[in-house]
Order: C-alpha cells, then sequence, then structure tokens
C-alpha cells in the first residue's frame, strides 16, 4: 500500500520545480476535441434550462414500456423452467 508518511519525497530545487510546473501546465489545454465543450456558463446555463424545463415524459414511456417488456420475458423463462 502506498502511505504518503513513509514514502520519501523528493526534494526539488525552486528552478526544478518551475521546470516541472512548465512542463505540467504545456498539456493544459493540448486536447482539441474539434468541437466547443460546453464550459463556457451560457452554454451551462441553457443545458439547465433545457433540463429543468424537460418533463422527461417520453423517457417515462420508454422506460414503462422496457419494463413490461422484461416482465414478460421474465414469465416466459419462469415458465421454460417450470416445464
Amino acid at each position: 500500500m502506498f502511505d504518503l508518511n513513509t514514502t520519501p519525497r523528493v526534494v526539488l530545487s525552486e528552478w526544478e520545480a518551475a521546470e516541472a510546473m512548465a512542463r505540467l501546465m504545456g498539456h493544459a489545454g493540448a486536447v482539441n476535441l474539434g468541437h466547443p465543450t460546453g464550459a463556457d456558463s451560457e452554454s451551462i446555463d441553457v443545458d439547465l434550462a433545457q433540463e429543468y424545463g424537460n418533463t422527461h415524459e417520453e423517457q417515462s414511456v420508454e422506460f414503462a414500456q422496457w419494463d413490461r417488456l422484461s416482465d414478460e420475458a421474465l414469465l416466459e423463462f419462469e415458465k421454460g423452467l417450470n416445464c
């Protein structure tokens, strides 16, 4: 197990620490997905407003249909076991 209290720590000089931080920060923003990720406040607010306004009725109907079908499938399976 990894224990921070017993693991030896590497002590870096101020220059080494700055160099390591620069290398790390060089990775920030390095990935471009080719489309906006929606991390800006305006798009987040729009997404939230859409979700709060969504009654999810369509998803509820789909779930009810799936649930009914799964119950029917379970009954058929149980009938097969009792043969």
